[in-house]
């Protein structure tokens, strides 16, 4: 009598295999989408980081927004478009106190491929000397954006 070796595997045991390695790619797939829409919404603010240092010094300088909104004066740099900043931002004066700088993120936060608007809102703090910097609800997303920073829960 010879005894047979098993050579390979059986079908039940391949199927239970394929079926794990779905259940793995279902769970996998939308956590790296997560993923990679959080780390383009932290890079397009942080490519902003630079004209947000310029205007609050700008703003220790001359008192108020109103000198500090203008790219390539008063030491506010000229950004263009980017990868993650798919438009080149705008820098605008609402009062002397406060300045919005707008533009759009490649981190599509809310369904969709088309970016989504960032608004980065600076106020100084009536007869102080600090600054801060709110991000609009959009780019706020615990799961597809900025969370924890800029104001954002």
């Amino acid at each position: 009598m010879f005894k047979q070796i098993q050579k390979g595997f059986t079908l039940i045991e391949l199927m239970i295999v394929v079926a794990i390695i779905g259940i793995l790619a279902a769970v996998a797939i939308p956590a790296y989408g997560d993923y990679i829409s959080r780390s383009k919404a932290s890079a397009s603010v942080s490519e902003l980081a630079a004209v947000q240092t310029a205007m609050s010094v700008c703003v220790q300088d001359y008192g108020s927004f109103t000198n500090c909104v203008t790219q390539g004066s008063n030491g506010i740099p000229t950004v263009a478009a980017t990868t993650n900043l798919p438009t080149a931002p705008t820098l605008a004066a609402t009062s002397g106190t406060v300045a919005t700088i707008t533009t759009s993120s490649a981190a599509a936060v809310t369904a969709g491929t088309t970016p989504t608007t960032l608004i980065l809102t600076g106020t100084v703090v009536p007869g102080g000397s600090t600054m801060t910097w709110a991000l609009n609800n959009a780019m706020c997303s615990p799961t597809r954006g900025i969370r924890g920073a800029f104001g954002c829960p």
